[in-house]
């Protein structure tokens, strides 16, 4: 699946499932009325094939948040895309804003033309604290993964 594509970015709820993070999901466009069609489960996305995906940004609520089991990694939505193959991700680690959360994944992606991710969510970061200086608007968003690209790149 992942073959072909660099990146992939969801942008629409997140939902933690605090009692049993493996229930957590994505929520999406529902298939033909039923609403359990429009979940993308943490255990969908651990199936998926990401191996070739650069970058997956989960422009979403709380999709870095997660939970702990003995003996287990963190289990959260960020986590099953690493595990799904995808080489970097960008989650937030509370509620965004709408307004504000678009404006800062429009500098990201501007900013990743000249950029490494990590200096590019940063710039983007930046720029949105100069206009909204509370960290609630420019600071929910983390990469996990690589600073940089794939070894020659950037």
């Amino acid at each position: 699946m992942g073959q072909g594509f660099e990146g992939l970015h969801i942008a629409s709820h997140g939902i933690l499932d605090s009692a049993d993070a493996a229930h957590s999901y994505i929520v999406l466009a529902p298939a033909g009325g039923a609403p359990e069609s429009g979940r993308l489960t943490l255990r969908e996305v651990w199936g998926l094939d990401l191996e070739g995906v650069d970058l997956v940004t989960l422009s979403a609520c709380r999709t870095a948040l997660g939970e702990t089991s003995p003996g287990d990694e963190l289990i959260s939505l960020e986590n099953a895309f690493m595990f799904a193959g995808a080489d970097a991700v960008v989650a937030s680690l509370w509620d965004v804003a709408d307004e504000t959360t678009g404006s800062l994944m429009r500098d990201f992606y501007g900013n990743l033309k000249a950029m490494p991710r990590a200096r590019a969510l940063q710039a983007a970061q930046r720029a949105l604290k100069a206009t909204h200086p509370h960290p609630w608007f420019w600071a929910p968003f983390v990469l996990v993964g690589p600073m940089e690209r794939g070894a020659g790149e950037r």
